[in-house]
């Protein structure tokens, strides 16, 4: 089934990575894309010299030797851009990128409030103390990086082929954390969330949440490629009571508030993903502007709060998401939703919002649910007639197979609601459907769909069918000699249609000849057994999904296998999305993952809401 990925509300980006005719441009996402020009820029106005002490090799050892104590940096420091005005706002310019406004404010502050000290050895502190440097050539297709580090602050950013790919080893810290007048100068938030949520907790979770021993002088691992795991030590996410959660959630929340917005979506879904295996544990005083020391961490991450010295006025904290600091290692997918029953039929509505089908066999209620840029799941309908393939037509409404009911519906989507639920097929020829399943627009506002038949019938169809229904509102049977149609997709073009039967080997590709209209069929793709859904990528490369094989097979237009994304369940569909419509989002079993692509997902003009 393909996704409503359509009218992306970012910027694309585009590069052509060298000059060979036939490769595809790399569509940048918006912060990577701002990462490079100010790097450039900034690379651009040094002097030779400086670009020697500012710019390194993408594997020079000194990338991952990291720190946010008081040391000689590597780098080209804010103090020798004083007589070098445009370096100097360029330099400005990339010390934002990535981060949120929020975000920059804090990470500006800690920069202004440093004071000026000097420490002998060339060890200084201040506010122009703070040292960037560039690892790699800054690149729209190749692998790079760039970093500021100084005194309680070090950002670390690896990009490749045009995405960020990693944002840690991550670091915000300050001292004085209060000014005289006993306000905190930055960083409020991570305490009075801490307090907040030590608040919500009954005095035996309390107890249970707390480390034994003393409490930590510093922040775990600092310097180190690799963080150190705690054990994962405390009290579960999943445990908590529903307003502690709430609570916990916040406080997490304050971490993935510094970043961007692209950045921190896939982030915080995935932690919600996982709140079984997210553990908060925490030493010291539990009182504010006193000393104390807290963790959470995840399978994949940590985040350290420490206030231990100066009599608890002196933060460090410190975020870290394991192997992948640096890019060291970089996961193929994440899952960014879990707990479900039987996922299907995403659809992406920019510029934050995934929907998807949580179907149901048994004749309870199916639910549509959205996951937006908060991490939180919310069912948007829910009915016996359990949704299916989901797809925004070009007025920006949902439209929805109705697998249960034999029917097609649509709905208008305002201020994330699904509301004014309309029958909009409600059969072909005096009756209903088997089992509507998936469906795609063309340009012309036309919708091609699938009518298979699984376990009981819905409708009193004769035969399982492809359909197409004109903008006029005329239904014709297109294909009724395929066992059990499902995915169906469109080449960019709109010349061929592609019908993916949940039987036999292989998918089918038919020519296009007029709306509604097909011939030549021939075998299209190999998978074994029969697959579910499918979407397409601005190349014209054709995803299918396959729960035998457990994998999403990537075909060319010519229909061989260039490449294939395993998964622990049975993917069931797929569409495009995310910043430039550059991650896939696979539903398999009771999950939905993210997986990151290089080349976006096509926008079909028949499918274009405003976002």
């Amino acid at each position: 089934m393909f996704s409503g990925v359509c009218g992306v509300a970012v910027i694309w980006f585009t590069s052509v990575v060298d000059d060979a005719p036939n490769k595809p441009e790399v569509v940048m996402t918006p912060v990577a894309a701002e990462m490079l020009q100010h790097a450039d820029s900034f690379l651009e106005a040094l002097s030779d010299s400086q670009r020697l002490s500012a710019q390194k090799s993408f594997d020079d050892t000194s990338r991952t030797d990291w720190t946010f104590f008081p040391r000689v940096r590597d780098g080209l420091e804010l103090a020798d851009l004083q007589d070098n005005a445009a370096a100097f706002a360029s330099a400005e310019a990339l010390l934002d990128c990535g981060l949120s406004d929020s975000g920059a404010k804090t990470a500006a502050d800690i920069r202004r409030l440093d004071p000026q000290e000097d420490h002998g050895g060339g060890v200084r502190l201040g506010p122009d103390r703070y040292a960037i440097t560039i690892f790699g050539q800054p690149s729209s297709g190749k692998r790079w990086g760039w970093r500021v580090e100084g005194h309680h602050l070090t950002l670390n950013w690896t990009i490749e082929a045009g995405r960020v790919v990693s944002v840690t080893p991550m670091a915000f810290g300050i001292s004085p954390f209060v000014d005289q007048a006993g306000e905190p100068q930055v960083l409020a938030e991570d305490q009075q969330a801490y307090v907040d949520f030590l608040g919500t907790l009954d005095n035996e979770t309390r107890a249970a949440a707390k480390r034994d021993g003393p409490m930590p002088g510093e922040v775990p691992g600092v310097g180190k490629a690799r963080p150190e795991s705690g054990g994962r030590v405390g009290i579960r996410f999943s445990a908590l009571s529903e307003a502690a959660q709430v609570a916990a959630w916040k406080l997490l929340d304050t971490v993935y508030d510094r970043l961007d917005p692209e950045l921190t979506w896939m982030r915080r879904a995935s932690a919600r993903a996982q709140a079984e295996d997210i553990f908060f544990s925490w030493s010291g005083t539990g009182l504010a502007f006193r000393p104390n020391a807290y963790r959470i961490e995840g399978k994949d991450f940590t985040f350290d709060f420490v206030n231990a010295q100066d009599a608890g006025n002196h933060v460090h904290t410190l975020y870290r998401e394991g192997p992948r600091d640096f890019g060291q290692e970089i996961p193929s997918w994440t899952r960014v939703a879990s707990d479900q029953f039987f996922t299907e039929g995403p659809v992406w509505f920019p510029p934050s919002t995934l929907l998807f089908s949580d179907m149901r066999f048994d004749g309870s209620a199916g639910h549509i649910v959205s996951l937006n840029e908060t991490g939180k799941l919310q069912r948007l309908w829910s009915s016996p007639k359990v949704a299916n393939g989901l797809m925004f037509d070009g007025e920006g409404r949902l439209w929805a197979c109705l697998f249960g009911h034999g029917t097609l519906a649509s709905f208008a989507w305002q201020d994330g609601a699904l509301v004014d639920e309309r029958a909009e097929i409600p059969g072909y020829q005096g009756q209903r459907f088997l089992k509507t399943n998936d469906l795609v627009f063309d340009a012309s506002g036309g919708l091609w769909f699938t009518d298979p038949l699984f376990g009981r019938k819905a409708g009193e169809q004769p035969v399982m069918g492809v359909y197409y229904r004109r903008p006029t509102g005329e239904i014709s049977l297109v294909v009724e000699d395929l066992n059990r149609p499902n995915g169906i997709m469109l080449s960019p073009n709109e010349e061929t249609l592609y019908v993916l039967p949940s039987s036999g080997s292989s998918g089918f590709a038919y020519d296009i000849m007029a709306p509604g209209v097909v011939t030549n069929r021939r075998a299209f793709g190999k998978v074994p057994g029969g697959g579910d859904g499918m979407t397409v990528d601005a190349q014209g490369n054709v995803y299918l999904t396959s729960g035998r094989l457990r994998s999403v097979v990537v075909v060319n237009p010519a229909g061989e296998e260039i490449d294939r994304i395993g998964f622990p369940g049975g993917p069931s569909n797929v569409c495009f999305g995310g910043p430039a419509n550059r991650t896939l989002f696979v539903t398999a079993g009771d999950s939905v993952y993210a997986v990151p692509r290089k080349q976006p997902g096509w926008i079909f003009p028949g499918s274009r809401p405003e976002g």
